[in-house]
This record gives structure tokens, C-alpha cells and sequence, in this order.
């Protein structure tokens, strides 16, 4: 027996030995070994080594059993346990949601959630979990109305910590699920969302808080193509001096310029970032979103000019460094001067290996090669970039993002090299690794249902991968088009397609 279990009983039992003190004792004994089986389980799972998951499980369910078994005798005074019992509950519910038993995990955050004795940041925790589990299910409606409850509970979104921005993002989060599932409730979904939003920076003006509520407002505009509406939303996210942040700042230059066609005020905008935060990351942000407008006018001189200048600033931050120089021998490369740009790739190369422009690079090396006849060359181009991918998709010291990316190339790079059963074994490594939701699973859906058909002449295959497309964004113009295409083939192929 620990010394807290024993610290605990002797608490208990010297109130009297009444047997609703000795059911509590047992409860929490129970919760305390556990607890300690989790710790072992995280221990074991750092170091590499098997867990028993059932074992854990049956753990925590009896330790469950002993707290409802009194939970009528409970009161708020009792907190020890009501905190203990929240973490079972939270432990329990992950391990269901590991082994896919979303509908047992939803059952213990609805639990955990519903019972107001337990104590706020844990039911905020199930609530949030309730949510996830709800939309993994495939029940959206349910997902919001937890989200909701959620958001009320726990309004406004800060703590002694800051913005609670897991919290603050749900508004959108509700949108985005109206949205991508055509949803009749998008309309009003999206209204409330836009009002949560708006009484957060009217209630909290010039804060932390309502400068990220105004942020979240303008994606929900973005997400639409509002891009006025996102201009003037960004212009409300002012600090207690009443500027803009500078992110937003560069944000707003970035619509004016790509999607209003205004670049002098896009330009300006970026003189005024350069002016104010000389040596800042805003700085270098802003130059080479200058960079970007200038090569579409073609003025490669200043281009490699501000581009030197920004290397020999920060020479001793790869940061900057990398997507300075990958610009710097793009410019060369739509120069036309590609002797240099190659010496520029190969510089990349060499110097940053670890770094997504390396690889890019070194596809255009591969590329040219090709496509001048320089078979050896372009093999070892091949080669070098994926080598270079291969080290990032398996690093864990890189975003989930870089890894997916990387993970692209290696499939992108198979495919260019028609080597196409390599090419879908890399593709469903990422239907494997990722949402069916994101935008990198979907690319390689697509992609991998494409190659199955036209070059592996695997009709089956091809259906399954077009299949989970259709069933992740039904609605979506292009899942329509791929639906229609697959209309004609043989019923073996379509049965799982959704009515």
C-alpha cells in the first residue's frame, strides 16, 4: 500500500469505520493503482516496450465500478475522488479511442461531461473528446451540440494561461463541418459562429483574446471567398495601442495582391512591416511575399538584390535562410539562366539537406535533365531527392506537415520514374498516415485511384481508393465527377459506394 493510500484511509477511517468510508477508502485505492498501471503503461510505451492494454483497461473499469458503485453518497466535498474518477474516465475513453472503440469512449465522455460534480476542466476535456468522438461516428450533429455546450461552458475561451485557442477554434470548427458535409444547418451554424466571434471582440476589445477571435472570424470569411469581408475583419484586430498585428498585416497584403489584384497596396503594407520590424520574422515574411509579386513582374534584379540582402542579414538562421535561397535560384530559373540555377539548387542541396526547398530542388535539377536527354544526371537527381525525402518523412524532429509533404515527394517522384508499384505503396502509405479529410490524403486518394486504374490495371483497387474520396467529401464537385465516372463499372466494384 502506498504512503498517500495509507495517508488517505487513515483520513477516513478515523472519522469512524462506517462502512460508506471504508466503500470510499476502496475507491480510491482503487483509482490510486490505476493510476500507477498508467504511469507504468507511459513508461513502458517511451521506452519502446509492449503494453496490455486489456489489463489497464479492466484496471480502470474496476476502479469505475467502485466509484458508482457510491456515487450516491457523494458530494462536492469529496474532490479527491471527483478528480481521481475524472481521470479514469479521460484514461479509460482514450484507450477506447485507440482501438477504434469510438462508441464505448463516447459513452464515458458523455458521462463525464453530463455529471456537474466533477470538476470544470475535466468536464471541459470530455467535452471536447464527446465532439471528436460524435464526428468519427459520423454523427455531425451531436459533434456540434457538444462543441456548443462546450463553448458555453467554458466562455469567454482564456485562463490563467492565455486564449484557450483549442476552445476558441470550435466556432469554425462547426462551420467547417457544415460546410464539407452540405449540411441543410450551415446557414444558421455559420451565423452563430460569426455572433460568438463578434460578442468575444466587442466584450474583450483590443486584447489577445479578441484579436484571436477576429482571426478565426476572417478564416470562416476566407473559407468563402469573402475576401472584403476578411479585410475588414482583420482591420478590427487591433492591440491596446490600436495597430493591427503585423500577421494579420502581411495576411492582409497577401489578399490585396492575390486576390484583389491590388499590389501597390499589398507593397506598401510591406514597406511598413520592413520599416517597423527590421530584424524581426515579420521582416522576412514580408520580403518574400515581396519576392512572390515581384517575379511575377519579372524584375529579377531586385529580386536577387533584396534576396542577397536578406541572406547576409540572417545568414545564421536556416529559417530564413532556406526559402531565401530556394527563391534566389528560382529567379535564376525563370531568368532562363539555368546553368546558375542549378549551381544555386545544388547549393540548397548540399548546404540544407533536411529542408523541403532541398528536395524541391533537386526535382528541378532532375526535371531538366530529363527532360534534355541527360538520363545519368537526371537518375541522380532522382536519387538525391529522394534519399533527401526519404530522411524527413522518417524524422520525428520535423511537423507533421513536412513529414506529409515529404511523403508526397516520394510518391511524386516514383510516379515521374514510372516506377508505379512504388508509386502505390508510397501513396497508401498516406492514406494509411493521415485524415481521408485532408487535403494531402485526398491528393493521394486521387492520385492512387488514378494509378490503379491507367497503369496498374487494378479496377478494384482504384474503386476502393475513389470510394473512401467519395465517402470523406460527399458533395464535392470533384467526388460528383468521380462518381459519375464509376457509374458504368460492374457492380463488384461500386458496392460500397454511398446512395
Amino acid at each position: 500500500m502506498s504512503i498517500a493510500i495509507m495517508v488517505v484511509s487513515g483520513m477516513l477511517l478515523s472519522c469512524g469505520d462506517s462502512e460508506g468510508r471504508w466503500s470510499k477508502y476502496q475507491a480510491q485505492k482503487s483509482f490510486f493503482e490505476a493510476q500507477h498501471a498508467m504511469s507504468q503503461a507511459e513508461l513502458s510505451l517511451s521506452s519502446g516496450q509492449s503494453v496490455d492494454r486489456e489489463e489497464l483497461s479492466s484496471s480502470l473499469k474496476d476502479a469505475l465500478v467502485n466509484f458508482n458503485n457510491l456515487n450516491s453518497e457523494l458530494t462536492d466535498a469529496d474532490s479527491v475522488l471527483l478528480i481521481m474518477a475524472s481521470q479514469a474516465y479521460l484514461g479509460l475513453g482514450r484507450l477506447y479511442a485507440e482501438s477504434n472503440n469510438w462508441s464505448d469512449a463516447v459513452q464515458l465522455y458523455r458521462s463525464l461531461s453530463e455529471d456537474l460534480r466533477f470538476p470544470h476542466r475535466y468536464r471541459t476535456v470530455g467535452l471536447m473528446q464527446l465532439g471528436r468522438g460524435y464526428e468519427t461516428q459520423g454523427q455531425p450533429i451531436e459533434a456540434v451540440s457538444a462543441y456548443r455546450e462546450l463553448m458555453v461552458l467554458f466562455y469567454p475561451p482564456e485562463s490563467g494561461s492565455g486564449v484557450n485557442l483549442e476552445v476558441l477554434r470550435l466556432g469554425r470548427r462547426i462551420v467547417n463541418i457544415g460546410a464539407r458535409l452540405l449540411l441543410d444547418s450551415l446557414s444558421s451554424w455559420r451565423e452563430q459562429s460569426e455572433l460568438y466571434y463578434d460578442s468575444l471582440a466587442t466584450g474583450h476589445p483590443h486584447t489577445m483574446l479578441a484579436v484571436a477571435a477576429m482571426g478565426e472570424l476572417a478564416s470562416i470569411q476566407r473559407d468563402f471567398g469573402e475576401w472584403a469581408k476578411v479585410l475588414a475583419t482583420l482591420g478590427r484586430a487591433t492591440d491596446s495601442a490600436g495597430e493591427i498585428a503585423p500577421a494579420f498585416r502581411i495576411d492582409m497584403a497577401e489578399i490585396f495582391a492575390g486576390r484583389l489584384y491590388d499590389t501597390a497596396s499589398a507593397l506598401s503594407i510591406y514597406d511598413e512591416i520592413e520599416n517597423e520590424f527590421p530584424e524581426s520574422v515579420f521582416r522576412v515574411d514580408a520580403e518574400l511575399k515581396r519576392v512572390q509579386i515581384l517575379m511575377r513582374r519579372k524584375q529579377y534584379r531586385e529580386i536577387r538584390e533584396r534576396l542577397k540582402a536578406l541572406k547576409d542579414q540572417f545568414a545564421d538562421r536556416p529559417g530564413v535562410m532556406v526559402p531565401a535561397q530556394f527563391a534566389y535560384a528560382k529567379s535564376f530559373e525563370a531568368d532562363g539562366d539555368f546553368v546558375r540555377a542549378k549551381v544555386e539548387y545544388q547549393y540548397l542541396a548540399s548546404h540544407y539537406p533536411r529542408s523541403i526547398q532541398a528536395v524541391d530542388g533537386a526535382l528541378v535539377i532532375a526535371r531538366h535533365a530529363h527532360a534534355v536527354g541527360q538520363s545519368a544526371t537526371a537518375t541522380q537527381w532522382y536519387d538525391k531527392a529522394d534519399q533527401m525525402s526519404s530522411v524527413l518523412a522518417g524524422s520525428d524532429n520535423v511537423s507533421a506537415a513536412v513529414a506529409g509533404r515529404s511523403m508526397e515527394l516520394r510518391a511524386i517522384i516514383a510516379i515521374e520514374r514510372e516506377r508505379w508499384d512504388e508509386a502505390a505503396l508510397r501513396l497508401g502509405d498516406i492514406t494509411r498516415a493521415f485524415d481521408p479529410r485532408s487535403p494531402l490524403c485526398a491528393n493521394a486518394l486521387i492520385r492512387l485511384g488514378w494509378l490503379h486504374l491507367s497503369k496498374r490495371v487494378d479496377t478494384l483497387a482504384a474503386a476502393a481508393a475513389w470510394t473512401t474520396f467519395i465517402k470523406a467529401f460527399p458533395g464535392d464537385p470533384q467526388a460528383d465527377s468521380l462518381r459519375i465516372k464509376m457509374s458504368t463499372w460492374p457492380e463488384i466494384y461500386i458496392q460500397d459506394l454511398p446512395t
